[in-house]
């Protein structure tokens, strides 16, 4: 008799315990594109299950372990009921949305001039001379958004944080004179990337709106895409080949994400802005599969990197591509996923970029007038660049295979029809191996080294240079 008393307070207190923690839990939290309040659904269906059989009297019934049983097992089947049955209608409404709010844009070869200055001149806002392309980067925490200002007396917004940001946001835009954003990009579905751009739609006059193809069923994606309806508004979509802008001086192009991936990350839409010799890159959260897909040139001055600092994007090859000289990350101070990871900061430092944090600056802002640059309107280091790249530089690893005792094969991709060196090294010193010699690329820009290592050289881990850019490998 006690063991079942017992077990009925066991079960009416973790009852009360559900229900509590569904009626007091954040309903706007997201996990996983799905918005918590089905969760909170379900969690009261279940409490309330669980709660039933506590205040109705069935200790007549003989069988009552059973009853109890039963409304355990409504509780789960009601709670899966509603969460598949609100995902599904989710699902069909963002298809309809998508049907009746994606346009078609029209598509170019996007060859855009890449920077060829010779130096970027770091000065202050009021010695830059001529038009200025105004970059924004705000700090809205653990997320994106960021205003540019075009020289053409354009304006476009790239994300808008956190639904929770949103005045914030819009306290930028209007602190800087802004009446109407020609061009609005969400770059995925994400709620720290798009959960101020309702309210930003809603508040200000938009020419344009741009989306990937990537859906979510969160009710932030749905409220975005009820305001994108309510304006009179169509979506573009956003992807690789899509040119917003094109003149002599100013190009503004999508140049991600290539394909449809499965994850949102890397459906990230990619923005890339040429102004007469300067470049700009926004990464938005694409990763490591979207930037080895990215065929455009990448070469920049300034780069927004993917994923605030994670270890998931800026991969090796493409942080070399990129040529930057500042890398900025936006990112909240002291956020749960240890952004930014200090492997990928080292990164973007061994190619000579300057690395600016919102979690360290603030909000961060940089002008150009097409060659000179000003960073929050004061001198930082000046970073050079030359007039044109190194092409032996511009170095791409295909295979590093070394073993002992066996055939070693290094094969690189370069500028086709260049000279490159190189020097294998070992604990006792460069291999004197013949076949390491200078060797000139095909008309593809392919050079393959093969020798054969001896048995008896030691294991471990060394390096190779190529053209002087030392690279790492393991020689097993």
């Amino acid at each position: 008799m006690k063991r079942s008393k017992s077990k009925k307070v066991f079960y009416f207190i973790i009852s009360i315990c559900i229900l509590i923690i569904s009626l007091v839990s954040n309903s706007f939290i997201e996990c996983s594109g799905i918005d918590f309040s089905i969760y909170r659904k379900c969690l009261v269906v279940f409490s309330i299950c669980l709660f039933i059989p506590n205040i109705v009297n069935i200790s007549r019934i003989k069988k009552k372990g059973f009853i109890n049983f039963i409304f355990v097992l409504i509780g789960i089947i009601s709670s899966v009921f509603i969460y598949n049955s609100h995902s599904k209608d989710y699902k069909i409404r963002n298809e309809l949305y998508f049907k009746s709010l994606l346009q078609i844009d029209k598509k170019v070869s996007s060859n855009s001039v890449t920077s060829v200055s010779k130096e970027i001149d770091v000065k202050n806002d009021s010695e830059l001379e001529g038009d200025l392309l105004k970059v924004n980067y705000i700090d809205v925490g653990q997320g994106d958004s960021i205003l540019i200002e075009l020289p053409n007396n354009e304006t476009m917004l790239v994300d808008a944080g956190e639904r929770n940001y949103d005045k914030k946001v819009i306290s930028y835009i209007d602190s800087v004179g802004v009446k109407k954003i020609d061009y609005v990009v969400g770059t995925h579905p994400h709620t720290d990337h798009i959960g101020g751009l309702a309210s930003v739609i809603k508040k200000y006059d938009i020419g344009k709106v741009y989306m990937p193809k990537k859906q979510s069923n969160s009710k932030t994606f749905i409220n975005l895409l009820n305001t994108i309806k309510d304006k009179g508004l169509k979506i573009n979509t956003a992807k690789a080949g899509v040119s917003i802008i094109d003149s002599d001086k100013l190009k503004v192009n999508l140049i991600a994400p290539t394909k449809e991936y499965s994850d949102s990350n890397n459906n990230s839409a990619v923005v890339k802005i040429n102004y007469i010799n300067r470049c700009f890159l926004f990464m938005g959260d694409a990763e490591e599969d979207s930037e080895k897909n990215i065929t455009d040139d990448v070469k920049c001055d300034v780069v927004k990197i993917g994923h605030h600092g994670s270890d998931t994007s800026s991969s090796d090859t493409f942080v070399k591509k990129t040529h930057a000289s500042y890398a900025i990350i936006s990112v909240g101070k002291g956020n749960v996923y240890k952004h930014p990871y200090e492997s990928t900061i080292k990164k973007w430092e061994s190619i000579g970029a300057e690395v600016l944090r919102t979690d360290e600056l603030g909000d961060i802002v940089i002008s150009t007038n097409g060659n000179d640059i000003s960073i929050n309107n004061k001198l930082v280091n000046v970073v050079d660049t030359n007039d044109t790249v190194d092409t032996k530089d511009d170095i791409e690893i295909v295979n590093v295979d070394i073993s002992k005792g066996k055939e070693s094969v290094i094969k690189i991709k370069g500028e086709p029809n260049t000279k490159y060196d190189i020097k294998v090294y070992y604990a006792s010193g460069v291999s004197k191996a013949k076949e390491l010699v200078s060797k000139t690329s095909d008309s593809e820009g392919y050079v393959t080294w093969r020798w054969k290592v001896s048995a008896n050289t030691k294991s471990g881990n060394y390096k190779f240079t190529i053209n002087d850019k030392e690279y790492e490998y393991e020689l097993r």
